[in-house]
């Protein structure tokens, strides 16, 4: 099944705009120092993106290009002179991208990935590929458990499933979960509210702790110390049943964490300018012969992606 909607309003470029007010607020500017002259440097590591499909792009152009003609099937497609051309033209890579992009003339043009429903990676066939991916691949990657893992999902809800996913499907690796805890009155604050509990349960029986709702904000202090291997987990890597191997999050631990023993970020949800550099510089934190660049492993709207990476 493929779903379809629009994803979203293209976000239009505000650079100019932005370098011509700080100029007149701060004056010209007298230096810069890059993410790219950083690497270049050897302050901090490059970048390894690969996107995983789970999802093949034919498939994706197909299912929207009979959505666009009108079409049940192919046959149903071919057979009608005016439904026909709709079809091939949507089949047709040199007319409609995968990704949307911007003409000339500065107008957004979509892509076949703009008109697939961000439903679609709420399938178990989506999240099951996800998982044997990173199962069949993390021995490797993660050194032998040696490196830690952040998992960015789209939403709290996604969380909450994938948390429950891999712990029936991985249970081999040490996995937690880290999110805004706040429980307000909207829709889903019952599975929310079980979810925190259930991984704050986990947590504790796991690392013997006695973390609650109340002091969540402590979770999170054990949580970042355990992953950076600070006070009093200095010595953690001796210990490896003690570590986090793998920890789920939305938005936090993205920006402003910093660990030298993470080396892998997962994506299922898209980032866009500035939150792909800083999403993927969790990762890019110097070490050794071990870790020659941050691993960036990405399976949502694969070439939308590519392109905000780009």
């Amino acid at each position: 099944a493929i779903f379809f909607g629009f994803t979203g309003t293209p976000i239009h470029e505000e650079n100019q705009k932005f370098k011509n007010t700080t100029a007149t607020v701060f004056g010209n500017e007298l230096h810069r120092y890059s993410i790219a002259d950083g690497i270049r440097d050897k302050n901090v590591l490059g970048f390894n993106p690969s996107k995983v499909v789970t999802y093949a792009d034919t498939d994706l152009r197909r299912a929207v290009a009979l959505k666009m003609a009108n079409a049940a099937t192919v046959e149903d497609a071919t057979s009608n002179p005016e439904k026909k051309k709709i079809f091939y033209d949507y089949m047709d890579s040199d007319k409609v991208k995968m990704a949307g992009y911007r003409g000339k003339d500065g107008k957004y043009v979509k892509g076949i990935e703009d008109w697939i429903h961000r439903s679609q990676y709420w399938l178990d066939e989506h999240r099951n590929a996800i998982i044997k991916d990173i199962a069949d691949n993390w021995v490797q990657l993660s050194r032998a458990s040696k490196f830690h893992a952040l998992f960015a999902t789209s939403s709290i809800a996604e969380a909450i499933e994938y948390y429950r996913l891999m712990k029936a499907s991985l249970p081999h690796l040490n996995i937690a979960a880290l999110f805004d805890p706040n429980l307000d009155h909207r829709a889903g604050i019952e599975f929310k509210e079980d979810g925190l509990v259930e991984i704050l349960e986990d947590y504790n029986r796991k690392f013997d702790q006695d973390f609650s709702l109340t002091t969540y904000n402590q979770y999170r202090k054990d949580i970042a110390s355990r992953l950076a291997h600070k006070r009093p987990y200095e010595h953690i890597d001796r210990k490896p049943d003690q570590q986090i191997d793998l920890l789920i999050v939305v938005d936090q631990m993205l920006t402003g964490f910093d660990s030298k023993w993470v080396n892998t970020l997962y994506l299922d949800k898209v980032l866009r300018y500035e939150s792909v550099i800083q999403a993927f510089s969790r990762t890019n934190r110097l070490f050794g012969s071990d870790k020659p660049f941050g691993t960036i492993r990405y399976y949502r709207y694969l070439n939308t992606m590519e392109r905000n990476i780009n």
